[in-house]
């Protein structure tokens, strides 16, 4: 399975781009930031090499490339270690010329888009004014026919290149009055024209290398053919030029948000503290690790939007979520950097301080964080469900051999209503009463395996219709719609762990006498490795396995084991040899009715309806032929499952997180307070935003550590930890606010919020704990 989204000739691109910012944008940083500017010529050798147009047809001065092109590009541009230079360069490619080539003239393109692919002119996009930002429908600035030609009359302000740009794409008011959407035209405007003049140059926080300025417009003509596009369509031709803005502007948040996280890393094993690098203390090490997993999940969202728009594809939900993950994430990678740097961080000669004023405009410009939570908002309440459309064309379908490669197929697809159906019909019904009792019936087991859900991972040889991991997926989101956490983990648990481990590492009779009815759902599995005094700690187990002729004699202890209390076989890790560490380890299958083997069901806070146990060996003799894999490889297999356990918890959180958001949602349809449904509040409205463009995070992150699993990729354990971290935690966050937005309700038991949010609880600590997690990526680091 295809992992990138890039081709070899993209591979190619980054290396030349990379090349060209190193070598000619990075190290002149503190001049221009000093200057105020930078060189008129770097626009021009931009041009020469082919940079201002990449995704722009050769016949306009192009190089032709595709969107991916673009997407390198941004990157890239975002790895300059200041933010000026790329916002006045991601200005000339994706903002303001992009109009020219979608909207414009022959005649218009040769005039003005291809001299600005060539770099010879400098373009400027001019929307925002004194009274008018992010609300476009405001502006103010009007343009009046007169015989042939329009008579311009308006100021703008906050503009990107606006002290030398040799033409604005301007947004004009030609019809209507100030908040009327109708009526807005776009014009190319000549900034020599009479009349037009730069107010004066503005002094920023940050940015400083680029040019920003406050223009005025006193009856400026303009000949007709300046109008861009059609008369009083500019705000919809101006909403589409925003998209492009905000996409490439989270590229270049991504890119910045990666070096920064570069430079941090090789600080933290050069700076020494107490006698030794800062990078060994944990608090560090968990910090980076942080830092990568949610640079990871904006990214992978980013790749995704970037498919859609690539495809032709409007998804303005997942644009504003970018545009907000992306600017929250440079500016917060920003702070988390300085800190980690000490006091050389607050220091201008680190440059921590340079990009962090220069990453806090992101979540100003381009629409404000504030902004982009209205539009997610809106959209998300008008949609009814928390993804965007235009993922489901871009999730599902073949491999294009470019771009993010679609998971799901069209079986894929039939496969969930299928699911959907299966669990609407004979598990959603039954849930309050199943978690009233603290039970569910044991044929329920039996049930899933008649319909083929326990069997879509293993081949058909031992009853599966597999292996397939992504149809498995779907089956375990779908299961987590049910709304009962206890319940998908017994069976989540049965076929994801035992069952798997038997098939990986079991001998054909093996298979026959345990798979086969597993998948069928005639016998329940269990897997064992927790002990009181080892959780996360594989390697610290002391349930013993001494080797007795044929057979062999466990003893020992396990805890909080799914399944444990009414399983009819367990998988457990013993040592076997104490002195061999990692390598003493093995697996052994125990049958329920072995002598000496007892077990207790456990109550939990959440879970109810799940059997989770803890058991007891005594003595307990099990035959050479029940051991799984060879002898001292426990260890190993165990590692190697870890990916999929941690990939199939996520899936199921994502899931978990959304259900609760819509259930959250839901009840704020319907409760009355002030004389409105609470939901219609502002800070619910954005509340919701901001929840569901983590669960987008999530969900894209969890599909790339799904794809890295199934290509057998040596990451896969630590994406899978990504994925694992930034989801549990972000489905409790979910229910804790559904439970919030019940107010009293939410703390009665009669209503599910509760129920979501004890359920959600356990994430962060089963399958490993989030700080077990942060370990494995930040040694993977290299700490």
């Amino acid at each position: 399975m295809r992992i990138e989204p890039f081709t070899e000739d993209h591979d190619q691109l980054r290396q030349t781009i990379r090349r060209w910012v190193a070598e000619e944008i990075t190290p002149h940083a503190a001049e221009w930031e000093a200057e105020g500017i930078f060189p008129r010529e770097v626009f021009t050798r931009a041009g020469d090499l082919g940079f201002l147009g990449l995704s722009v047809p050769e016949e306009w001065g192009g190089s032709g490339g595709d969107y991916w092109a673009t997407v390198v590009w941004g990157e890239e541009l975002g790895r300059a270690g200041f933010g000026g230079v790329p916002m006045a360069l991601g200005v000339q490619t994706d903002m303001a010329t992009p109009p020219i080539h979608e909207f414009g003239t022959d005649e218009q393109k040769r005039r003005w888009l291809e001299p600005a692919m060539r770099g010879e002119k400098i373009a400027a996009i001019a929307i925002t004014e004194p009274d008018a930002g992010s609300d476009v429908a405001g502006i103010r600035t009007c343009a009046v026919r007169d015989g042939d030609d329009w008579i311009i009359n308006g100021a703008k302000t906050y503009i990107t290149n606006g002290t030398r740009a040799d033409f604005c794409t301007m947004v004009v008011r030609t019809a209507g009055k100030p908040g009327d959407h109708s009526g807005v035209s776009l014009f190319l405007v000549d900034t020599d024209l009479p009349g037009f003049s730069v107010a004066k140059k503005l002094d920023k926080l940050g940015m400083r290398s680029s040019d920003t300025a406050e223009l005025s417009l006193v009856d400026v003509r303009v000949p007709g053919d300046a109008l861009l596009g059609e008369e009083g369509m500019g705000f919809g031709e101006i909403m589409w030029q925003l998209q492009g803005e905000r996409i490439i502007g989270a590229l270049q948040a991504v890119g910045t948000a990666e070096q920064l996280l570069e430079r941090a890393t090789a600080y933290a094993r050069e700076r020494t503290a107490f006698g030794r690098p800062i990078g060994s203390f944990q608090v560090q090490r968990h910090r980076l690790a942080e830092i990568a997993t949610r640079i990871e999940a904006t990214r992978r969202l980013v790749y995704e939007t970037a498919e859609a728009w690539e495809r032709g594809l409007y998804p303005t939900l997942s644009i504003a979520m970018i545009k907000l993950a992306g600017a929250r994430l440079a500016h917060w990678v920003s702070d988390e950097v300085m800190q980690l740097f000490g006091g050389f961080g607050y220091a201008e000669e680190s440059g921590i301080p340079l990009l962090w004023r220069d990453m806090r405009l992101l979540r100003i410009g381009g629409g404000a964080d504030e902004v982009q939570l209205e539009v997610i908002g809106k959209l998300i309440e008008g949609a009814g469900g928390l993804r965007e459309p235009a993922r489901a064309q871009v999730a599902v379908g073949e491999d294009r051999g470019v771009g993010v490669q679609p998971l799901y197929r069209e079986e894929h697809e039939a496969l969930r209503k299928s699911a959907r159906a299966f669990v609407e019909a004979e598990i959603t019904p039954n849930v309050e009463a199943w978690e009233a009792a603290r039970d569910f019936p044991r044929e329920l087991f039996r049930t899933v395996g008649e319909a083929g859900f326990f069997g879509m991972k293993f081949d058909p040889a031992h009853g599966g219709s597999g292996p397939d991991f992504v149809a498995q997926a779907v089956w375990i989101e779908e299961l987590a719609r049910a709304g009962s956490g206890g319940l998908a983990a017994d069976l989540g648990a049965h076929s994801d762990l035992p069952a798997l481990y038997i098939d990986r590492a079991g001998t054909e009779e093996q298979k026959q006498r345990w798979l086969v009815p597993s998948i069928a759902g005639e016998v329940v599995g269990a897997l064992a490795i927790t002990e009181p005094d080892a959780g996360s700690d594989v390697n610290g187990i002391r349930t013993r396995a001494i080797r007795d002729g044929e057979d062999w004699v466990i003893n020992g202890a396990k805890t909080y084991i799914t399944n444990g209390s009414w399983s009819d076989f367990v998988v457990v890790l013993a040592t076997t040899d104490p002195e061999k560490g990692h390598g003493g380890k093995s697996l052994f299958v125990v049958e329920a009715d072995s002598p000496g083997f007892e077990r207790r069901r456990l109550s939990m806070l959440g879970w109810h309806t799940s059997h989770t146990g803890e058991l007891s060996f005594t003595d307990v003799r099990v035959p050479d032929a029940n051991r799984l894999g060879e002898a001292g490889t426990g260890f190993y297999q165990v590692m190697q499952n870890f990916a999929w356990e941690r990939v199939s918890m996520s899936l199921g959180a994502i899931v978990a997180a959304e259900e609760s958001v819509l259930g959250a949602m839901a009840y704020g349809r319907e409760r009355q307070a002030f004389g409105r449904p609470i939901g219609s509040f502002q800070t619910w409205r954005h509340r919701f935003a901001d929840l569901a463009t983590r669960i987008a995070e999530g969900r894209a992150l969890t599909d790339h550590a799904l794809r890295v699993m199934i290509a057998g990729r040596e990451d896969a354990p630590i994406e899978a930890a990504k994925a694992k971290r930034f989801t549990q935690r972000l489905a409790v966050d979910c229910a804790d606010w559904a439970v919030q937005i019940h107010g009293g309700a939410g703390y009665m038991m009669e209503y599910p919020a509760q129920r979501w949010l004890r359920d959600a609880r356990l994430g962060p600590i089963g399958g490993g704990t989030d700080e077990i997690m942060a370990e494995i990526i930040g040694r993977s680091m290299g700490f």
